[in-house]
């Protein structure tokens, strides 16, 4: 037996400790968890201190028995708001002290495997509070003495808590949430297919007379002339309004005033009416219309008294709920809820289409070309493969120029060994029985139908500069794809917040996974709230991405606008050169160019030194800044450079120094091509980027180095030619300067770099240097 008495305490206590650690849990990841604890903390508060009948204070006690969640919460409310009536609510204080005691033997044992302690079922909770209650009676009775007024407190009081816990369980025990009811994006009401009516009329009969209890415990709080009970009626009024129509608002403005003013309250039937007639045009218009016919009213019935008394609540509390009633979506039928949602979905897959079509333009075209490119592939090679009856005609036709009798057996010979490449000696020409003459001249029409074969194979590249660019429109085609397919994880969490935001209606699409886009749409007639500023900034915290301004569209009542993620990055750059020889240009090429969050520096060397190499390297970087420009791959465009090169007549090669940097995550890419070393710059640490590449169009196949770097804000970038530093080892200075030299700006540094190597360099090649420092935004 004790060992179950001790088995059972520790249960008890278990359940306490987890439910305080999962209460605290929750309230770190819950949103508006503070608002929640603070309105329900209040809640029991002024129903603490509302006296119903016969001395009875049963609302405090009850509502900390239907609590399913924050009953700590509401217990401090409850004994905060006994105390306040001095010694007599001692006794009140205990009966919701007792109450929670009951709730945590009773639930700790009855809501097994349940993440809240207080899950136990209502017949449970109504357990609670009777006995409760009971035993506060009976305590009063034993303090006053057995008589009538002891008795009729004891039989109200406890019959009253067990009647407000059942009815504030019709409120607290549904499956509408708060969150659901004020600014949720499923209807509540309107959707009779989703839940029973019965649910529906004990949640709303229970949500009225809390309201009814609410306002008559603020009665009696009253400051600087401002009735609290007036100032509550004003904001549920025009809450429930614009939430869920004039029907609704019209019936909480009556009941929720019904205890204070029975003459002031058709004048709140009628706000809620009006307001929720006019929140269709605009809060601005509900708020004049429900003025003005609250107004009214007061004036009517109290005078010009009652008409300042009332209306200096309706200002404060409609100031009050304005940013809440922006937020709140109004609830509509199922019909025109499937139609706004078809609308804002219409609105949002519309503003895609154009980008689709020229998307399958384009799969056309990079089609076409690769077909092309395959048919003069088949045609180049029939054309340029050596044929061997055409070296027997070379054969013949030298045999009759030189009069040699005509040999069969011997041109065979002397064909298949050219066709197979082989050399003619003199051996051969006593072999096959012709003259030295003869073998020269065979020689040199052979030769020259090389040449034929070299002239067309050359121009069969055609056929690879055809799959070049289909390649490269596949490749831009694949990474648009990519940029514009729906991205699952972030649209679900914009949903989330556009619903919140007063969209439950509306559709919001995030496409792409670096260069996020966002596609939103919603019945908004003015326009304030989806261009609002509050709907940006939720959006970027739940997103995780700083927006662009938005593009703003609009479709009668329907708005839709457009956002991209901005960049969190920009940079400060400079670049300097100067010529080996004075008077000619410099053989080196240095550019800086971007495209849609994108940034990047190139530097190109010529082979050797003047006006050639600078053709050559002029070629390279503007080749890449209109290739990379339109958002084509960095090795796409540099293996059609390569082969450009290599397609030139004569030697046509340059180093290739490349970094891109991205502008909306910080990722750093070198593409190196013979290039000389860079360098990135962290305070006083300097890390060096290099390759043993070779030149671009230098070999038969694309030879580049791809060198990934992490680089932060307040990095700097140094880019450099071979005729500063081709190794560590030849600008010992450059490392020192770099490691000393504090950053000033982009082309102060650049300038220094230069002046330096001019001074130090014992080369005479070309120079160039630039400079990139990295920003945060």
């Amino acid at each position: 037996m004790y060992e179950e008495k001790k088995k059972r305490k520790r249960g008890v206590v278990s359940a306490f400790v987890e439910t305080v650690k999962s209460e605290a849990a929750r309230r770190r990841t819950e949103k508006g968890a503070l608002a929640a604890d603070i309105g329900v903390f209040l809640l029991a508060f002024f129903f603490a201190g509302r006296h119903i009948a016969f001395g009875s204070y049963p609302l405090g006690a009850a509502l900390v028995a239907a609590l399913p969640t924050r009953v700590w919460i509401a217990l401090i409310g409850a004994v905060l708001g006994s105390l306040t009536m001095g010694r007599v609510g001692i006794i009140h204080a205990a009966v919701s002290l007792l109450i929670l005691f009951l709730r945590t033997i009773i639930s700790s044992s009855a809501s097994r495997g349940e993440e809240n302690l207080f899950s136990e079922p209502l017949i449970m909770r109504l357990s609670a509070a009777t006995i409760g209650a009971f035993v506060g009676a009976g305590y009063e009775m034993l303090l006053s003495g057995f008589a009538f007024s002891s008795v009729l407190f004891g039989v109200v009081g406890v019959g009253l808590t067990l009647g407000f816990t059942f009815i504030f369980s019709g409120l607290f025990l549904t499956d509408i949430s708060a969150s659901d009811f004020l600014f949720g994006e499923r209807t509540l009401f309107l959707r009779k297919k989703e839940r029973r009516n019965i649910e529906l009329i004990f949640f709303q009969g229970s949500f009225a007379i809390i309201c009814f209890l609410l306002s008559l415990s603020l009665k009696k709080y009253d400051y600087f002339g401002i009735s609290g009970a007036y100032l509550f009626s004003v904001c549920l009024t025009l809450f429930i309004s614009k939430r869920f129509g004039f029907v609704r608002g019209m019936a909480i403005g009556f009941i929720s005033t019904l205890g204070i003013s029975a003459l002031y309250s058709p004048g709140f039937a009628l706000m809620g009416a009006v307001s929720g007639f006019l929140f269709s045009y605009g809060i601005g218009y509900a708020f004049i219309g429900a003025g003005a016919i609250l107004g009214g009213w007061a004036g009517y019935v109290g005078g010009m008294n009652g008409l300042l008394s009332v209306m200096v609540e309706f200002l404060v509390g409609a100031a009050l709920i304005y940013r809440a009633l922006r937020r709140a979506p109004t609830e509509k039928e199922e019909s025109v809820c499937e139609s706004l949602v078809k609308s804002a979905e219409e609105m949002v897959g519309a503003s895609w289409l154009s980008r689709e079509r020229s998307h399958k333009r384009l799969s056309a075209l990079a089609s076409s070309l690769l077909s092309a490119a395959d048919r003069i592939g088949k045609l180049s090679s029939a054309d340029t493969e050596a044929d061997f009856e055409k070296y027997r005609e070379i054969c013949e036709r030298v045999y009759l120029e030189e009069n040699i009798p005509k040999n069969q057996e011997n041109i065979n010979k002397i064909a298949t060994k050219l066709y197979k490449g082989q050399k003619i000696s003199e051996a051969d020409a006593e072999e096959y029985e012709i003259s030295k003459s003869a073998v020269e001249r065979i020689l040199t029409l052979s030769a020259e139908y090389g040449r034929e074969l070299y002239e067309k194979r050359r121009s069969g590249s055609v056929r690879e500069e055809y799959a070049s660019i289909s390649k490269m429109i596949s490749e831009g085609l694949e990474a648009e794809r990519e940029a514009e397919a729906v991205n699952l994880p972030l649209t679900e969490k914009a949903a989330e917040v556009f619903s919140g935001m007063g969209f439950p209606e509306g559709c919001i699409k995030v496409f792409g996974e670096e260069k996020i886009k966002v596609v939103a749409a919603g019945l908004d007639p003015d326009g304030s709230l989806i261009t609002s500023s509050e709907l940006k900034a939720s959006l970027e915290e739940a997103l995780g991405y700083r927006l662009s301004s938005y593009d703003y569209y609009r479709r009668g009542d329907m708005a839709l606008f457009t956002a991209a993620a901005a960049p969190k990055f920009s940079v400060d750059y400079a670049t300097f050169s100067k010529s080996a020889r004075s008077g000619e240009p410099s053989g080196d090429s240095a550019r800086f160019f971007g495209s849609e969050g994108s940034f990047h520096s190139v530097i190109s060397d010529g082979m050797g030194t003047g006006r050639e190499a600078r053709v050559s390297a002029d070629f390279v970087s503007s080749y890449l800044s209109d290739m990379l420009s339109s958002e084509v791959s960095v090795l796409g465009a540099v293996s059609s450079l390569s082969h450009l090169l290599r397609a030139r007549e004569g030697e046509s090669s340059a180093t290739l120094d490349l970094f891109s940097f991205n502008l909306l995550n910080g990722d750093a890419v070198f593409t190196k091509c013979g290039a000389a070393p860079s360098y990135v710059k962290r305070g006083s640490s300097i890390f060096r980027i290099r390759s043993e590449s070779a030149p671009i169009g230098l070999m038969p196949t694309l030879d580049a180095e791809k060198i990934r770097v992490e680089v932060r804000s307040g990095d700097t970038v140094i880019m450099l030619s071979d005729g500063i530093s081709a190794s560590a080892t030849d600008a010992a200075w450059l490392l020192s300067f770099l490691s000393k030299e504090d950053f000033s700006s982009a082309e102060d540094y650049a300038r220094k770099i230069l002046a330096l190597a001019e001074k130090n360099s014992r080369s005479r090649d070309d120079m160039t240097v630039s400079v990139i420092n990295i920003i945060s935004k």
